[in-house]
């Protein structure tokens, strides 16, 4: 059985997921059919900006490397944003990521319990994530957590 932690990002961490995500993300974008090629790297970065301007200390944002309890090694990354302004305090996972060699090894089973560990922590009522259509393993996940499309 696999359990893992969720441990704050450091700043070389961070660099290093802004580098994989920026690229990432544009390529989901224009893979969906939402961006053309030309540009979306940069408007990708634009985002990311935008929605982290302080980096790793943005405000409201969780920004967490996952690790094997056991062995301690790092198992990927989640991105979550929490919103408690309103009543219904809510939380979005920008991003969940599991190291490709370690998926299928119930890892991202763990990090859904776990993060949703967290937001019962942080006292959100509800928690919401945005997937592409085409990513059929990513939604199985979650519809295996209990998601809902």
């Amino acid at each position: 059985m696999v359990e893992v932690t969720l441990d704050p990002m450091t700043e070389s961490e961070f660099d290093s997921f802004l580098k994989r995500e920026i690229p990432h993300y544009a390529d989901e974008n224009v893979n969906a059919g939402y961006w053309p090629r030309e540009g979306s790297l940069e408007r990708s970065a634009v985002e990311f900006g935008k929605l982290l301007p302080e980096g790793v200390r943005t405000k409201d944002n969780f920004l967490l490397t996952i690790h094997d309890t056991q062995s301690k090694v790092k198992v990927g990354v989640i991105w979550l944003k929490v919103d408690v302004s309103r009543n219904d305090s809510t939380g979005f996972i920008y991003v969940i990521e599991i190291e490709e060699h370690l998926r299928g090894k119930k890892y991202g089973t763990e990090v859904m319990k776990e993060i949703e560990r967290k937001a019962r922590e942080l006292g959100l009522k509800t928690l919401a994530l945005h997937v592409f259509a085409y990513n059929k393993v990513a939604r199985h996940l979650y519809e295996k957590a209990g998601y809902e499309i």
